[in-house]
C-alpha cells in the first residue's frame, strides 16, 4: 500500500547515496551495493522469499565466433565474475 514518488538515475552510486540519506531505495545487485552494506551505509533486504535473481547471456556470431581469443575472454570473465562478484553463481 506505499506509494512512494518514483526518481530515476542512472548512476549507481547516485543510488546509493539517496538510499544512504534516508531518501528513497533500490533494488540493486548484491555485488554492486557490497561496500555501502560493509561501510554500514545501506541495509540489506530480500525481494520476495527467495530475493530476484537475473541472468546474464554473451552471445557472438560470425567470424567473431571463430576467434580463439573469444573463448578466453569469456573463460575469464566467468572466472573473475565468481571471486570478485558477491551473490553471482555458475548455474
Amino acid at each position: 500500500g506505499v506509494t512512494p514518488p518514483r526518481r530515476t538515475s542512472e548512476l549507481t552510486v547516485a543510488m546509493l547515496q539517496l538510499v544512504a540519506s534516508g531518501r528513497g531505495f533500490a533494488a540493486l545487485p548484491l555485488w554492486a551495493v557490497e561496500g555501502y552494506l560493509a561501510r554500514g551505509y545501506v541495509a540489506r533486504q530480500r525481494i520476495g522469499p527467495s530475493g530476484l535473481t537475473g541472468r546474464l547471456y554473451a552471445v557472438s556470431t560470425g567470424r567473431l565466433a571463430a576467434k580463439p581469443f573469444l573463448a578466453d575472454f569469456v573463460r575469464i570473465m566467468r572466472e573473475t565474475s565468481l571471486v570478485n562478484l558477491g551473490g553471482v553463481s555458475l548455474l
